[in-house]
C-alpha cells in the first residue's frame, strides 16, 4: 500500500464523524475562523497541515480538505483529499491520530462555514 493510500485509510479510519458527539474533553485552546465559499484556508491541526474550501451546492456545504503531514522536507509529503457533504447547521469532524481535530460547521443557507482547530483528549473509563 502506498503512503498517500495508507494517508487516505487512516484519515478516514481515524476521524470523519458527520454530526455525532464523542466522548472526548477539549483543552479550550480552540482557533476557530469564519470561511467564505470558495475560499480557501489553511490550519495546522497538531502534526497535519490542512488546506480547505467549500462551495455552497443544492443547499449544503461541499466540503473539500487535503491533509498532508507539516514537513520541511517536500519529499517525504504526501497528501490526502477528503470530500464531505455538510447540511447546514450540521458538524463534520476530522481527527488525528495525535488527538487533535479539526470541526466545521456549514452555517445559514450553506453561506458561511467555520472552521475550528480542536486539541481533545480521549476520556477515560468510568472507575468502577
Amino acid at each position: 500500500m502506498s503512503k498517500a493510500s495508507r494517508m487516505v485509510a487512516a484519515a478516514l479510519a481515524l476521524a470523519v464523524s458527520l454530526g455525532g458527539s464523542a466522548s472526548f474533553a477539549a483543552d479550550g485552546n480552540w482557533e476557530s475562523t469564519m470561511m467564505k465559499p470558495t475560499r480557501a484556508k489553511s490550519l495546522d491541526v497538531g502534526t497535519k497541515h490542512v488546506i480547505s474550501y467549500f462551495v455552497s451546492a443544492d443547499g449544503a456545504c461541499r466540503l473539500t480538505a487535503m491533509i498532508a503531514d507539516r514537513s520541511d522536507d517536500e519529499a517525504a509529503a504526501g497528501a490526502a483529499q477528503l470530500q464531505l457533504t455538510v447540511e447546514p447547521g450540521k458538524t463534520a469532524r476530522i481527527a488525528t491520530a495525535d488527538g487533535n481535530s479539526l470541526r466545521f460547521i456549514c452555517l445559514g443557507r450553506a453561506e458561511w462555514m467555520t472552521a475550528t482547530v480542536v486539541n481533545r483528549v480521549a476520556l477515560g473509563a468510568p472507575a468502577q
